[in-house]
């Protein structure tokens, strides 16, 4: 069966878009079934659920298509693997959190190559704005997705984009390989598809990676702030603790009970620590209605103690000792007498030294609550009046203010503010205001950053999710050694997700805005590819129908632009076509015609042997033929140096041949044609400021002359004018030349003939006169006989014959002539 070119290229493309089909189908089946295994493996190892069987649809989708391919169902496997990996994207989309924008923007670019590749140019405009439809749609749902998700499997994204990386550079090559073959509009939706997404790609990458640079340095520069600023406000809470303490401990009465008592040991035999281990053990088992018990807690000394709690409430319990450890005074009662073995004691009172006491926070078991103990030195004079260490106030201070401190600083959801105490132990107050001292959840690098924070902020991974960690020393304005040698270190953390919220709002705008600009691109792209494809697509039907041989057929010119440029050209061109092939008949009967005169005047010049009958002959018969204005030839003089008119057609010939018309060699059209021996061709010779008008045909409008040449042998020129602007052309002269070449070649003939004749009658005279002669009796009568005879030869008048005889001594000479 005979297929038409048409049908040829429609089967090309068909098996071109099945063989395509087959191997993105397999490229889909071996990159599903890669994630499939990855995803299979991390499964496994974790223990976490992570849909191994949503990739495997893709696997599904690839094997059909290659089948569909095979049966050369290249739309229907277009279809159904746009459809799995879309799937692919809806599935993540509701199950796993964090994936599915990137893996929709990935999807819907492996879509579009797809849709190129195998869907056919009638269906490929309709097809693509689906695809980024469907992908714009599943991006909107991700964005705004409302149930909660399961965190994405370890490295998701970098398998995401790996896969969909090969993918797409797979697809580009082969789109890029085949471009050629693709239609006019499916290049021009395409090409502004991939320039629209590949800018939204890039912005939002920028934008992203800008807008989390720049909230990350801001957010960390605050939280850092925040930090040192907190840092300093504790340190100055607990330097105004101190500073309340020491002025109770400069109290004169509290320093008068401290002086008192230790003076009150010199009053018995026993040491100072022998009467506190009795004092003790008789503290042991009392209660507060037992008088020693009663010394403490009512004297003047636990009265003003009372007063500074009344004061300051966070002061939960206060108590005095003197210089060896025993009980002055107590707002309550202690469970021992002795404070000398403890060590908030010992670091207070140093052997006399004394130094403020700040110990760590504890549980206060007895008060319920949290709280530091501090130690203040009572400094008294002595009689000498030198200083010295009478005694220690202690107070057992709760955390209230502190906790309203670190409850008042959290920040966002997730923002709060800790201590970081020894041992790698956290301070913390929750939401509900309670205090809990716990072991540190921090990772090693934070834990070493916090101790030593050279940087204002680091991000950092603990309790399962990324964090914002700032560290700061607690301080004070006024450098208060006792706060300041603490080196607790007062740190803020905040989770990275609510930090970097305004970059998910903002990635979400521009991804919104990215799916406009891109359904717009494709929209205008689809519109203006219609625009501009259509006249091409007509015109191209126009041309099939030319080739096809109708004719009559017109282009429509539906722009101004250089396609309707290009339409009106081509209705020009078929018009002159048709105007051709409708006059090819008289153009070939014209040529034939002067084909025909060719033969007949190389005809008659075969028979002419008359130089002057001859060039008579051609003039006429040229000029009668092609209807010519004028023709005439010049033959060269025997000098070389000027033509001279040998024949010449119509009245104003006969009067140049009258004239003796001549034209030197070089000058005008027919001069030049001799001097290079080539032919000379003016169309219009207004134009040529070489030719020379002739006032005896002033209709000239066109000419041309032919060297009437032997080789390099010039003989004449035949020269033709036309009163027509381009009357003549090279077609009129390439035929002039062929009868110039027979008139040089019967020219030569007429001449060969002359000479030829001349010689004959020259040699025929020559006879006669010797027979003549011959026949004469005596030498005179001879001569007279040659005399007369050569006389009548050549037409002279006269002939005559002298004789001369030369001798030594005399001369004889005789004349013998003969009259005409």
């Amino acid at each position: 069966m005979v297929t038409t070119p048409d049908e040829q290229q429609l089967n090309k493309d068909i098996d071109r878009r099945a063989r395509n089909a087959f191997y993105i189908g397999l490229l889909i089946t071996i990159v599903s079934g890669l994630t499939v295994i990855g995803t299979y493996v991390l499964q496994a190892t974790s223990g976490e659920n992570y849909y191994v069987w949503v990739t495997a649809v893709g696997i599904v989708g690839g094997v059909i298509s290659m089948i569909l391919a095979r049966l050369k169902k290249s739309f229907a496997a277009a279809m159904l693997l746009v459809s799995s990996i879309f799937i692919i994207a809806f599935l993540y989309i509701i199950f796993v959190d964090s994936i599915g924008t990137m893996l929709t923007i990935i999807i819907t670019i492996v879509s579009l190559g797809i849709t190129v590749q195998l869907v056919p140019s009638n269906k490929l405009s309709s097809s693509i704005i689906i695809v980024v439809l469907i992908g714009a749609s599943l991006m909107m749902l991700d964005q705004f997705w409302l149930s909660p998700r399961n965190a994405p499997p370890p490295f998701s994204e970098n398998i995401i984009v790996v896969a969909g990386i090969i993918t797409i550079l797979v697809l580009a090559f082969v789109v890029i390989r085949q471009y050629p073959t693709y239609s006019l509009r499916g290049k021009l939706i395409g090409a502004t598809l991939a320039v629209a997404l590949l800018a939204v790609a890039v912005v939002a990458f920028g934008v992203n990676i800008f807008t989390t640079q720049a909230i990350t340095t801001e957010v960390g520069d605050n939280l850092n702030t925040l930090t040192e600023s907190q840092a300093l406000v504790i340190g100055e809470y607990l330097t105004g603790k101190v500073n309340s303490l020491e002025t109770l401990a400069s109290n004169n009465i509290i320093i008068q009970a401290a002086r008192a008592k230790n003076e009150s040991y010199d009053d018995s035999d026993d040491p100072p620590s022998r009467q506190i281990a009795i004092a003790s053990g008789q503290w042991a088992g009392t209660t507060v209605e037992d008088e020693i018990v009663k010394a403490v807690l009512e004297n003047d000394a636990a009265a003003e103690l009372i007063r500074f709690q009344q004061l300051f409430p966070d002061n939960v319990q206060l108590l005095v000792t003197d210089k060896y450890g025993g009980q002055i005074a107590a707002t309550q009662r202690t469970r021992d007498y002795f404070k000398g073995d403890e060590a908030w004691w010992q670091e207070t009172y140093i052997d006399g030294l004394g130094s403020v006491y700040i110990g760590e926070p504890i549980y206060d078991s007895a008060n319920r609550t949290y709280s530091i103990t501090i130690g203040v030195p009572i400094h008294s004079k002595t009689e000498s009046g030198s200083g010295e260490i009478s005694g220690v106030v202690q107070a057992i201070i709760s955390l209230g203010t502190l906790r309203d401190i670190l409850l008042n600083s959290r920040f966002g959801e997730t923002g709060v503010l800790e201590i970081f105490l020894e041992g790698d132990r956290h301070l913390v107050v929750d939401e509900e205001g309670e205090i809990t001292i716990m072991n540190s959840p921090l990772n090693q690098e934070a834990i070493e950053y916090v101790k030593s924070p050279e940087q204002l902020f680091i991000i950092t991974e603990f309790d399962g999710a990324s964090h914002f960690l700032s560290s700061a020393v607690m301080n004070t304005l006024t450098n208060a050694p006792a706060v300041d040698h603490l080196q607790w270190l007062v740190m803020s953390t905040q989770q990275s997700d609510e930090i970097l919220a305004p970059v998910d709002q903002q990635r979400r705008i521009n991804t919104i805005l990215g799916m406009i600009v891109v359904i717009s691109a494709g929209a205008v792209a689809a519109i203006v590819g219609q625009r501009i494809s259509k006249p091409i697509s007509n015109l191209t039907k126009v041309a099939q129908e030319v080739t096809a041989g109708n004719l009559d057929i017109q282009a429509p010119i539906e722009t101004q632009d250089e396609i309707g440029v290009l339409a009106n050209s081509f209705n020009d061109m078929t018009s002159q076509l048709r105007d051709s092939i409708s006059t090819l008949e008289q153009r070939v009967q014209n040529r034939t015609q002067a084909l025909a005169t060719t033969v007949e005047v190389g005809r008659q010049l075969s028979t002419i042997l008359d130089e002057d009958e001859l060039i008579t002959a051609v003039v006429n018969q040229v000029r009668e033929s092609f209807n010519y204005y004028q023709t005439q030839i010049y033959l060269m003089t025997d000098d070389g140096k000027a033509l001279v008119m040998a024949g010449a057609t119509g009245q104003a010939g006969q009067q140049m041949l009258a004239n003796k018309h001549a034209i030197k060699v070089g000058n005008g059209l027919v001069g030049r044609a001799a001097e290079i021996n080539q032919t000379m061709l003016v169309s219009n010779v207004l134009f040529d400021k070489t030719w020379l008008p002739n006032p005896l045909l002033p209709d000239t409008k066109a000419e041309t002359a032919v060297p009437i040449a032997i080789g390099d042998e010039i003989l004449g020129v035949l020269d033709v004018q036309q009163n027509i602007i381009n009357g003549l052309q090279q077609e009129d002269a390439d035929l002039l030349q062929s009868v110039a070449n027979q008139v040089a070649v019967a020219l030569r003939n007429a001449r060969l003939y002359k000479s030829t004749q001349q010689r004959a009658r020259n040699e025929a005279l020559l006879r006669s006169i010797n027979q003549k002669i011959s026949s004469t009796p005596d030498m005179e009568t001879a001569m007279k006989v040659a005399i007369r005879e050569l006389g009548q030869a050549t037409g002279s008048s006269a002939t005559s014959i002298r004789l001369s005889t030369n001798k030594s001594e005399n001369g004889h000479q005789r004349d013998i002539s003969e009259n005409a």
